[in-house]
């Protein structure tokens, strides 16, 4: 493969040199310009990498340095994870629900914003099933959450989110996402041509999307303006295919 230099900045060169990425037993080769900050891992291993959308490409060498108008709004932001202290399987269905983190007998097993089996299920959209927060069900655990705890419910503010789930054929979660409300927080951006383009609102809806790649125990995590969720699957598939493409052992 070829090298492309980019600029140099306080004597570092940006190139596209591969750069070695460890998560657990197995070690990735990426491009440098794939990294978050275009030159490697995080100093505690983490990995990290920037694709824009909607190529799902890397940005050149030493774009991001020289704070390229390429990563305003379409920079897909994206975490990987080697999990060994927990199974891997089941991980979505754990970020849907409070059994993992709370006892049996806790308010939070009815919690209204965090359960997926306390949401409202509505029409498939983008190929995703979208699961609503039950308004009303707030007022209830709001007045339960104060007597138990003796401190007002902030959930609301805190975690309204709404949540898209896509299932395999046995009902197991296979991505999961969590965007900023539509009833709280307008898009912010519109899509004209490849380009997002910020309107008059002032700020702009996020998702947060997960998936996991079984065999390798890896947790992926996303975010990225919610005005491109029509193109989620495209996206996780760009991101599977960066990870076995660059996946060396």
């Amino acid at each position: 493969m070829d090298i492309i230099e980019g600029p140099t900045f306080n004597g570092h060169t940006y190139t596209t040199a591969p750069v070695v990425a460890k998560l657990g037993p197995h070690q990735f080769n990426f491009p440098a310009n794939y990294y978050d900050d275009q030159i490697g891992p995080y100093v505690d291993g983490g990995v990290g990498i920037t694709l824009i959308w909607p190529e799902m490409k890397p940005g050149d060498p030493g774009a991001r340095r020289l704070r390229s108008p390429v990563y305003q709004f379409r920079s897909v932001v994206v975490s990987v994870d080697y999990v060994d202290k927990a199974p891997i399987a089941g991980l979505l269905e754990r970020l849907a629900s409070t059994d993992h983190t709370y006892p049996a007998d806790s308010i939070y097993q009815r919690d209204p914003m965090r359960r997926l089996d306390q949401r409202i299920r509505g029409d498939e959209t983008f190929g995703l099933t979208p699961y609503l927060i039950d308004k009303s069900k707030i007022a209830q655990f709001s007045a339960d959450f104060e007597r138990e705890s003796g401190a007002p419910y902030k959930g609301v503010e805190l975690n309204s989110e709404d949540w898209y789930v896509a299932k395999d054929a046995s009902g197991s979660i296979t991505t999961l996402i969590k965007c900023d409300s539509a009833d709280r927080v307008p898009d912010g951006l519109v899509i004209e041509g490849e380009e997002l383009v910020a309107n008059d609102e002032g700020r702009f809806a996020g998702c947060t999307h997960y998936f996991v790649d079984l065999d390798d125990r890896l947790a992926v995590e996303m975010t990225y303006p919610r005005a491109v969720l029509r193109d989620w699957k495209e996206m996780e598939s760009a991101v599977r295919n960066v990870l076995a493409k660059y996946k060396v052992q």
